[in-house]
């Protein structure tokens, strides 16, 4: 669920405060997403690139000697980190967006609506 295009679903009913939007925990759950079948493919797929992300980044914590944990430097190794994930985030956000819709998502799709990006927010709570 930690995807652009669950956090796109959603970003228009989220509360706002000082820094942004808030209070995801409150709204997340209620984005449609079947629950874990272990024979499906998509869920299989899902869970193998969330495992693949996981590696990558506990690779990348440990080859940081992460002494100063002020905001801007962990923002900048957030980000650094984000940019080697690209390829599986962007895989996760077609998985789940196929997901929740039940519809194939189109290559791509994640990058239109991406919340770097803005724009592509859907009709949630219909």
């Amino acid at each position: 669920m930690n995807s652009d295009y669950a956090n796109d679903m959603i970003k228009e009913f989220q509360s706002r405060g000082l820094f942004g939007p808030r209070d995801i925990h409150k709204l997340i759950v209620k984005l449609p997403f079947p629950k874990y079948e272990k024979g499906d493919k998509a869920h299989g797929d899902l869970s193998a690139l969330g495992k693949a992300c996981a590696q990558v980044a506990g690779k990348f914590v440990r080859s940081m000697a992460v002494q100063d944990l002020e905001p801007r430097a962990l923002g900048r190794a957030r980000a650094t980190l984000r940019d080697e994930l690209a390829p599986e985030l962007e895989k996760i956000d077609l998985l789940v967006e196929t997901l929740s819709t039940g519809k194939a998502a189109a290559a791509g799709a994640s990058k239109r609506k991406s919340r770097r990006t803005g724009g592509g927010i859907g009709r949630l709570f219909d």
